[in-house]
């Protein structure tokens, strides 16, 4: 069992905004009828009882992988974060992680990583209150994403609005002239807001709200680009209408309607100068042969079109490019858009080429193509920091399923993509990974949220797993493996691509939590690698799991300061002393800021100028 240094919590400033707790519902892909995720039951799994986990009583951890912190946030549904150290705050909080949960985000400073300081727990009801950071001017502003309809766009009278029953609005869009529109009723949310809200955080002890972006179908997670030409961010919205999302079909509601299919990306713009005038720049339509959502088991299909995350890339070397002012940077974009994955040229960020060059990426051990036999969705992007490679993850089961069954299984993994160019007819794989410890049945587990190192050493990914907690591995020679090209039936189906792709990458480190500090099982939602710590932030009150351990830190022991050895082996090993000769945490670059779908491998490293 590894040894922990607990830290209390310490007192906290007083939000600028009111608590307004409610009922915590989840992801939209899947889930019970009114669009809320069951965290009950689970495929496969029985009925849970929340006293029992085969793991035992006690910490499961590679030895190298040291527990450093941890801050609680029970009794709410922990979602994404981001970090900041770039300047724009006054006072003395420089360095910054946001921590977002269902019901609002916490601001920890971060100068000692090791023991975050609680600066301030704002309470504003939103599910999914995903959250970026992005500097206007002097003004630090926090960007946060809501897709499920809200009583108000303000934070002191927000909250969810009620189910109500009606028939989906279906209209068609101009790459979707005949959309598939599901029949008949089913629950929906009353409408209401949804979908950005922006806030000023320059003093983070007292964030201030100052604008709010309503957009088709809320946000469910957003991208934020710095356009530095025009002096402005530039957002990328992804939603889509799943579940009780869409807008019921006679409902009279003046705001953005949530209609099937979607199809489209909305595009916000912030500028710089008067961040409070946020707006919707753009709706930006999908291109036609994108494929509709399938959706749960037994559905026929959603008829939804739409992207989950978008992760852009921005080079690292400025150079000259066609039709745009000198010194512009070269940007991609990976987007997991439900049912595939897509490649698009955002070197112009207000205009994605979602209908001109982008390449189109499948996947049948993701997504099955079968309609009424939903397997997962692909659903976060990242790459390499050289660019070479593509990293989609499939969410499988909605996030609600038990899965990780060891190596042979290939739902809930991390695909590895040849990184081409937008408008290459398909990107081959080069093989998969999934954590090799198998999970209990009664344990939701699927890779998630996640990133890649930025180090010279090799290629090191860091992923949550919900209940399989925190994974790092090593992918470092993907590009040996021959490239394989999955646009094929499904398997189990004539013509499948049989036998499944490999395992390309070996786990090095690990720690899953199982509650021995008295702070809950792990149930990892994001786990982040930022200047050399690994963040997770955790807890989705499931009722078998309620614990919320919210923020845990973590770092990665080496001897000599590499990761692993020759062989691929971790240097700091079972029976090696932490405090023993040569053993130090593993560094790699620091950035002054991180937001999870943006990575800018221009910005300069911590502490250059």
């Amino acid at each position: 069992m590894r040894r922990r240094r607990g830290v209390a919590l310490v007192g906290l400033a007083t939000a600028a905004l009111l608590c307004l707790p409610t009922a915590v519902s989840a992801h939209p892909e899947g889930g019970d009828s009114d669009g809320t995720k069951d965290y009950g039951h689970f495929e496969g799994g029985p009925e849970n009882d929340p006293t029992h986990s085969s793991h035992g009583n006690a910490d499961l951890a590679s030895p190298n992988m040291w527990h450093t912190a941890n801050r609680m946030n029970p009794g709410k549904t922990n979602s994404d974060l981001a970090f900041w150290g770039e300047g724009g705050v006054r006072g003395p909080h420089q360095k910054l992680a946001a921590a977002g949960n269902y019901d609002g985000f916490r601001l920890f400073d971060i100068q000692n990583p090791d023991n975050p300081v609680l600066v301030s727990d704002v309470q504003c009801r939103g599910p999914q209150n995903d959250v970026s950071f992005y500097r206007a001017q002097n003004r630090l502003l926090l960007i946060q994403s809501i897709d499920r309809p809200q009583t108000s766009a303000e934070c002191a009278t927000s909250a969810d609005t009620p189910v109500t029953t009606g028939v989906p609005a279906c209209e068609p869009t101009p790459e979707f002239p005949a959309p598939e529109c599901p029949p008949g009723a089913r629950n929906l949310f009353t409408p209401g807001f949804e979908g950005l809200r922006i806030f000023d955080v320059t003093r983070p002890e007292a964030p201030v709200q100052i604008a709010s972006v309503p957009t088709a179908c809320g946000s469910h997670t957003h991208t934020t680009i710095r356009d530095q030409n025009d002096r402005r961010a530039i957002i990328y919205v992804s939603s889509y209408p799943t579940g009780a999302n869409p807008t019921p079909a006679n409902a009279d509601f003046g705001g953005p309607r949530c209609t099937i299919p979607h199809a489209r990306i909305s595009i916000v713009e912030i500028p710089d100068s008067a961040p409070q005038n946020a707006r919707v720049l753009k709706e930006q339509f999908l291109d036609g042969d994108t494929l509709p959502f399938l959706g749960s088991a037994g559905s026929g299909g959603t008829g939804a079109v739409g992207c989950h995350d978008i992760t852009v890339y921005s080079a690292d070397q400025k150079q000259t490019v066609a039709g745009q002012p000198a010194g512009t940077t070269r940007r991609v974009a990976g987007a997991a858009c439900l049912e595939e994955g897509q490649i698009w040229d955002v070197t112009e960020p207000e205009n994605p080429s979602t209908l001109g060059a982008h390449t189109h990426i499948r996947n049948p051990y993701i997504t099955s193509g079968i309609p009424g036999s939903f397997k997962g969705l692909f659903h976060t992007a990242s790459f390499t920091w050289d660019g070479e490679i593509l990293l989609f993850t499939d969410e499988w089961g909605g996030g609600g399923a038990h899965g990780c069954d060891g190596p042979e299984d290939t739902r809930g993994n991390v695909w590895f993509y040849e990184n081409v160019p937008p408008g290459t007819p398909n990107a081959p794989v080069y093989g998969r990974f999934i954590i090799p410890r198998a999970q209990p049945q009664q344990e939701a587990c699927t890779m998630h949220n996640g990133n890649v190192i930025a180090t010279e050493q090799g290629y090191f990914g860091v992923s949550s797993a919900y209940e399989g907690g925190t994974s790092v591995f090593d992918f470092t020679g993907v590009k040996d493996n021959p490239p394989i090209f999955l646009d094929a039936p499904a398997p189990g189906t004539p013509g499948d691509p049989s036998p499944a792709p490999p395992v390309v990458a070996r786990e090095i480190a690990f720690f899953d939590q199982q509650g021995v500090d008295g702070r809950g099982r792990d149930d990892v939602w994001s786990s982040y690698w930022y200047n050399d710590r690994i963040y997770a932030n955790g807890g989705l009150g499931r009722p078998h799991n309620p614990g919320g351990r919210g923020l845990d830190v973590y770092k990665l022991l080496t001897v000599g300061g590499r990761l692993v050895d020759a062989d691929g082996n971790p240097t700091f090993g079972p029976g090696d002393d932490p405090n023993g000769p040569g053993v130090q945490a593993f560094s790699a670059r620091r950035w002054p800021y991180s937001n999870p779908q943006t990575q800018d491998t221009n910005q300069k490293a911590a502490g250059q100028r």
